[in-house]
């Protein structure tokens, strides 16, 4: 700790992070190999925080391409019933009402802290009956419903590096 402390005072903050993550790691070796995985993950993250978004941008890229293909099956339909009378019987639907976007809706759903409002207006359809085995409600609701607790881990995780990166 000494050595970092002499490290950021020459404003070397990048030698400072390393030699943490080193002792950090050193330290976790008379964990267990899942503690030891979680300790050094997060002195990984202490060392650079912007490293949580990989993560995030590999989840939201699958859901995206799970929703996506929900999409082009007809599988989420929007949640507004007039909407929804007028979306299944093949009809035009009003203006206002947002298109779906599986980018957005992930997204939303990934990241617990963003709002786009698409996530009231569409979701899975329960009244969908697959042509195959890939996309099912059930599918699409798990998915969701998992793609929301790990979003919510993905933000706790990604607070607490940015808190750790602020303090130092």
């Amino acid at each position: 700790m000494q050595l970092a402390a002499l490290l950021r005072a020459k404003g070397d903050d990048d030698g400072a992070k390393r030699i943490i993550f080193e002792l950090r790691r050193a330290q976790a070796k008379s964990n267990s190999k899942a503690m030891r995985a979680w300790k050094v993950g997060f002195a990984r993250l202490q060392q650079q925080p912007l490293w949580v978004l990989v993560p995030i941008v590999l989840t939201t890229s699958l859901a995206t391409c799970l929703f996506w293909f929900a999409g082009i099956q007809g599988a989420m339909a929007p949640t507004n019933k007039e909407t929804y009378v007028e979306w299944s019987t093949g009809s035009r639907m009003e203006d206002a009402y947002p298109r779906f976007n599986p980018f957005i809706y992930s997204l939303e759903n990934d990241l617990p802290l963003v709002k786009f409002g698409l996530d009231d207006k569409w979701a899975p359809d329960q009244t969908y009956k697959p042509k195959d085995a890939i996309v099912s409600y059930a599918t699409l609701q798990w998915g969701r419903v998992i793609l929301i607790f790990w979003g919510w881990f993905q933000a706790t995780v990604l607070a607490a590096a940015i808190g750790i990166e602020f303090k130092n």
